[in-house]
């Protein structure tokens, strides 16, 4: 007898424009054939949280609960074998439609082919005599059988075609057995793994990417499963090219630093007297007023707290933004700024992620005021490394904060990748970010940043005001290019 699998299904259906902190998820439950299945109830637990939602489907075999938004939730119920995953986004007012389809008669299934007591120590025998990994060979196949189910994986990369020779690793939580297997031709492995525990589906730059479970029962069981993935190699290239790229952008940094300092050595003046020059030189170059342009288009935010990258290449943008100031801090309420410089001059070696330093607050006190304060920042550091303190500057500015504010908002280098993206995870704030200096490609950490904070991504030419709603598997165009979300992070497709 086969085991069959559970799908879920979603269908996001989008609405008006504040972020809510609830999103209404509507529960549907059925058999497989279509028949609902009602007075069924649904167990819905937090990870990492204490709260438990609960419902009974009604007639129809559905059930409505609100659950907090951005959050990533276990759902159990009567004829569930092992808890569902379910992924609520941080989504603006609106609601996620979830569709559990299941063998009606599993609970029968489970009972009638349970584990005896003497299947579960012969189970535990076997596993004790596993090795620690097996190495599975590609292309044999593998009939099931008690203890083990056939498992057949095939993976698809982003051009939807197999994806051969890839290696992946599946890991028992609680065996701690590790099985290794390479793809074939076709993309596709075949494995035997055991039953009763769950498992980890890792690749060499993703670990834990899937997570998969077989019950222990007396039934010869054969799952299918099939997932997109980026690819070892493709993400190895584009390392490459990363790499090769921010060299010869801190080559560049470190040349216009140099000339910098050769300038004010021979102007005789300070660092501090050179940037505010530099920044009153840049407001006098006629060009595209991006700042303007973009808090132009987004009136409505309001009471801002606006973090800005000042390293680098990023001083056309501190005077774009000193000349939105000059023309409108007279109409803005509790105005707000926070300036970054990625450690204050400190070697790269010393700079520590949480705690580079580096930034500096400033109250809405007047033009004169505002452009010390940000050609100061500017003299204490130029950012070394190409990389910028980015979620440190987030994080800090809204401690440091000493007003209300309602919108953040973040001028970003579009060239500059965020080197402590992985204190994202701590920050709930919505972000609002602009790029600035975006000619092809955007930098991936930012529609991060922007789609795990409910925030928004903004350049010259357009608001990319959805990326919160985005579910896994789905994609976005932005400057031409597409974007593919997968696990909560973005991934830039080859161009065709």
């Amino acid at each position: 007898m086969k085991y069959v699998t559970k799908t879920l299904v979603f269908f996001l259906l989008l609405f008006a424009n504040s972020l809510a902190a609830q999103v209404s998820v509507n529960f549907s439950l059925a058999s497989i054939a279509g028949t609902p299945h009602k007075n069924v109830k649904i167990t819905v637990k937090p990870r990492g949280g204490k709260d438990v939602f609960t419902a009974i489907t009604d007639g129809y075999g559905k059930a409505t609960l609100e659950l907090p938004g951005g959050a990533t939730f276990d759902v159990t119920t009567v004829n569930k074998a092992e808890p569902s995953i379910l992924k609520v986004p941080l989504m603006e007012r609106g609601s996620l439609d979830v569709n559990y389809s299941y063998d009606a008669s599993y609970s029968s299934f489970a009972k009638k082919y349970a584990y005896t007591a003497a299947d579960k120590e012969q189970w535990e025998r076997l596993i004790a005599l596993l090795p620690d990994t097996t190495k599975v060979k590609t292309g044999k196949h593998y009939s099931p059988n008690k203890f083990m189910t056939a498992t057949t994986i095939t993976l698809i990369g982003l051009n939807n075609l197999p994806l051969s020779g890839e290696v992946i690793c599946i890991t028992g939580r609680s065996t701690h057995k590790n099985f290794l297997a390479t793809t074939g031709s076709d993309g596709r492995v075949e494995l035997l793994l055991p039953k009763g525990d769950s498992l980890d589906l890792h690749f060499k730059y993703a670990r834990s990417y899937e997570e998969m479970f077989f019950p222990q029962a007396d039934a010869e069981q054969s799952s299918n499963f099939s997932y997109t993935y980026e690819g070892t190699r493709h993400i190895e290239k584009r390392k490459k090219e990363e790499a090769e790229r921010l060299a010869a952008e801190k080559a560049r940094l470190k040349k216009a630093e140099e000339e910098f300092k050769k300038y004010i050595k021979r102007e005789g003046i300070s660092a501090l007297e050179g940037r505010k020059r530099e920044m009153e030189w840049a407001l006098k170059q006629q060009g595209p007023p991006l700042v303007t342009t973009i808090f132009n288009r987004n009136k409505h935010w309001k009471e801002k707290l606006i973090v800005t990258d000042l390293t680098g290449s990023m001083t056309p943008y501190a005077s774009e933004l000193q000349l939105w100031y000059k023309l409108n801090y007279m109409k803005e309420q509790h105005l707000q700024f926070v300036f970054f410089n990625d450690g204050n001059n400190k070697s790269d070696d010393d700079k520590v992620i949480g705690s580079t330093g580096g930034i500096y607050y400033s109250p809405s006190k007047g033009l004169d005021t505002l452009m010390h304060k940000m050609a100061f920042a500017a003299a204490m550091g130029s950012g070394g490394d190409v990389a910028e303190n980015n979620m440190e500057a987030l994080i800090n500015g809204v401690n440091m904060a000493r007003e209300p504010f309602k919108d953040i908002i973040m001028i970003a280098d579009n060239n500059a990748p965020v080197k402590d993206i992985s204190l994202l995870e701590n920050f709930h704030h919505p972000v609002h970010v602009i790029l600035c200096g975006v000619s092809s490609e955007v930098e991936v950490d930012y529609l991060r940043i922007a789609y795990k904070t409910g925030g928004t991504v903004h350049t010259m030419e357009e608001d990319i005001i959805q990326l919160a709603q985005l579910l896994d598997g789905q994609e976005v165009k932005i400057n031409h290019r597409t974007y593919r979300l997968m696990k909560g992070r973005f991934v830039l497709m080859d161009k065709a």
